[in-house]
């Protein structure tokens, strides 16, 4: 334990497998194994460690918890998903359970099975911050915009610094139509997080789309200077160019964004009115 807990994680592996030998009906033991197996890249060990240690103990859900953890991370959310409803059966207060089962539905795009494991979640423990800035993005993407700005802001109450929460509010500010509320949650986003590429292209774009041509330049030359093969920093700066009348500064944009993304049917359009 004191090599895993130290990130030594070959030497836990065989003080595990020294322990395993003496002790062949430790289920514990074999959760320890799998979990540095898994730090060490190998899923197919974990996974038969994790399947042994579930074999000596049906009824304990930590088993089926990191079991089903590693099958979300291999994308097998209906393994996943079965691994924590077992988990919940046998611990129906078992919240860690319930947040990641909701992080599976989410991935599979059932929001509102995701949300109500994350509610669950919040009624056990209603200042848990990853649990309700999670429930504020599903909520942006079932619509309900004023439940997640909700979510958002309890978020920063807690951690006035978390530099997501600001990026994702800003996104739910558009979406409420509140632009100048929007580009402060960028500007503080940017602050935390200067090379926060993403929030220099957001940021950009709300700008543009407020007719600020000259600002959401500024914007988006520091986006492609931080990231100069990112298509959405290149292809945007080529919108605003063409929108300034920069039409050589918007050739070479749109050029090299449709060479970064050829399928992109509007990055040649831009270029061919960029011609005209």
């Amino acid at each position: 334990v004191t090599y895993f807990l130290s990130q030594q994680f070959d030497k836990a592996v065989s003080d595990f497998d020294r322990y395993i030998r003496k002790e062949p009906k430790d289920p514990t033991a074999y959760l320890n194994r799998g979990a540095s197996w898994l730090f060490l890249g190998d899923t197919l060990k974990a996974v038969t460690d994790y399947n042994k240690a579930i074999r000596l103990d049906r009824f304990d859900p930590e088993g089926y918890v990191r079991r089903g953890r590693l099958y979300a991370t291999q994308k097998k959310y209906d393994l996943a998903i079965a691994d924590m409803d077992k988990a919940i059966e046998l611990d129906t207060t078992n919240t860690f359970a319930y947040f990641n089962r909701a992080i599976m539905h989410y991935e599979q795009e059932n929001y509102r099975e995701a949300m109500s494991d994350l509610n669950r979640v919040l009624e056990d423990e209603p200042g848990n911050a990853l649990t309700l800035y999670n429930r504020g993005l599903i909520s942006a993407q079932l619509g309900a915009y004023e439940d997640a700005l909700n979510d958002m802001d309890s978020v920063l109450n807690i951690n006035p610094q978390n530099v997501l929460a600001y990026f994702n509010r800003a996104s739910i500010f558009i979406e409420l139509r509140q632009y100048k509320n929007a580009l402060e949650d960028y500007d503080k986003a940017i602050e935390l997080y200067p090379t926060y590429t993403d929030a220099w292209v957001r940021k950009g774009i709300t700008l543009f789309n407020e007719k600020e041509y000259y600002k959401a330049e500024v914007c988006l030359n520091e986006a492609v200077r931080l990231s100069p093969m990112l298509f959405k920093a290149v292809y945007n700066r080529g919108k605003i160019r063409l929108a300034l009348d920069n039409i050589e500064g918007a050739l070479g944009d749109l050029d090299r964004a449709i060479s970064l993304k050829p399928e992109h049917p509007k990055a040649h359009e831009l270029f061919g009115d960029a011609l005209m």
